[in-house]
């Protein structure tokens, strides 16, 4: 499956300039391989993106392989996607992460143990969800 994106500079909820990956509009499909189709910006590649964003995309759980795609992420941003599910195993591979954002999702109930996983985390969004406390 392709999926198409958009590399380029941005910057981050840290106050820090960053290449950023951003997906938009696209579908995920559970458990299909993808490939990423879009041009890094002269000089940027895949090591180089710290940042991936995905935006109004179709995905019903973190895509499996992005820190294997992008080893140096450390900001992950899930906008208004319709995830409704997060467990600690979407973080396993995530351990760089450092700011996670998934705001405009379908989430209604956080795990307590969800970054387990993922203990480098310092920056954390969930705004505009259903999660019932």
């Amino acid at each position: 499956m392709e999926i198409q994106c958009e590399y380029k500079c941005c910057i981050s909820i840290v106050p820090k300039i960053r290449y950023a990956c951003f997906i938009r509009e696209q579908e995920f499909e559970p458990n299909l391989p993808y490939k990423l189709i879009g041009n890094h910006i002269i000089g940027g590649n895949n090591k180089s993106v710290k940042g991936v964003v995905l935006k109004q995309c179709k995905i019903l759980r973190i895509p499996e392989g992005l820190m294997k795609t992008f080893p140096n992420m450390v900001h992950l941003c899930i906008h208004a996607s319709n995830i409704k599910v997060v467990n600690k195993e979407d973080f396993r591979d995530l351990k760089n992460l450092k700011e996670i954002d998934f705001d405009g999702n379908e989430i209604e109930f956080l795990p307590g143990n969800l970054f387990e996983h993922a203990k480098s985390i310092e920056i954390v969004s969930f705004d505009n969800n259903k999660i019932k406390i």
